[in-house]
């Protein structure tokens, strides 16, 4: 009687801990996604994120930053802007000078 006693005790409490951890687990995790107008085009070669909080994207298209709202896009459009639209690396110095690595090792300086 006591052995039955026993393993329906410890069945209990095994049932108990179980639901009570199905419940922590399915808690809301408060991660919500958003719809942009602006799309990001093409593959994604790197992604960092500024001193300021702007998180900005590298592709095969050209950069996009990202300031918690919006995405505005930088591309190659000829006089003073990006070198080459395939970006490869995005780099902080110790200033805060965002430096972009292109395929032919070009380095120019974004926040000028």
């Amino acid at each position: 009687m006591v052995k039955f006693t026993i393993k329906v005790f410890l069945t209990a409490i095994l049932v108990l801990f179980n639901l009570f951890l199905s419940i922590v687990y399915s808690q809301e995790t408060g991660i919500k996604f958003h719809n942009f107008k602006t799309e990001i085009q093409g593959q994604v070669t790197c992604i960092m994120q500024d001193h300021k909080g702007y998180l900005w994207i590298g592709t095969m298209y050209g950069i996009y930053r990202y300031d918690g709202k919006t995405i505005k896009s930088f591309t190659n459009h000829g006089g003073y802007s990006l070198p080459s639209n395939t970006i490869w690396n995005i780099l902080e110095d110790q200033n805060g000078y965002l430096w972009i690595r292109d395929p032919r090792m070009a380095l120019p300086d974004l926040t000028g």
